[in-house]
């Protein structure tokens, strides 16, 4: 999901800039432009979040469930992911990165709240969905998974990732 929002003030556009960079896996340029967004919106959650993410991708940690059950780092940006979502409780973002976050230290069923409350608030993100998907794998609600793999899908079509969940929803 996009955190730019195309209202056109100079703090998205550095948002969409930074979201570019993260896209094309360039995290210090898009480091530089979240950083800037937060410098010129500091009470926007969404350069935060965009911090996040990029704090996640650069920390070296795999993103597979369990993978960090005991990562102090992970744990430290679980918190962060609160203080973000202290900014705008409605802000469906946050929750999602909180519920990647929970993956990672397998703790399945607070990543399940936290990533619900994140597609209810952003229904229209593809990680939200997906990462639902993968949370609901883990309690065993293979059903339910499913239903947000596809919905992930429908979403972002040409995503692998996206492809490869729905397909291992599908086996199990």
């Amino acid at each position: 999901g996009s955190l730019a929002r195309g209202d056109g003030t100079p703090a998205d556009a550095e948002l969409e800039a930074g979201d570019k960079a993260y896209l094309a896996d360039d995290l210090k340029l898009a480091k530089t432009h979240y950083a800037k967004a937060k410098r010129l919106a500091p009470k926007d959650p969404a350069p935060r979040v965009g911090l996040l993410r990029v704090a996640l991708a650069d920390s070296g940690v795999a993103t597979d469930y369990a993978a960090a059950p005991k990562n102090a780092k992970i744990k430290a940006r679980v918190r962060d992911a609160d203080t973000v979502i202290k900014l705008d409780p409605n802000y469906g973002p946050p929750y999602v990165e909180k519920g990647r976050l929970l993956l990672i230290l397998g703790e399945a069923d607070p990543a399940l709240a936290a990533l619900g409350r994140g597609v209810e608030l952003a229904p229209q993100d593809p990680e939200a969905h997906s990462a639902l998907g993968v949370a609901r794998l883990a309690l065993g609600k293979t059903e339910e998974a499913l239903k947000s793999f596809e919905r992930a899908v429908e979403l972002d079509r040409s995503n692998p990732d996206r492809l490869t969940n729905l397909g291992t929803a599908y086996m199990l």
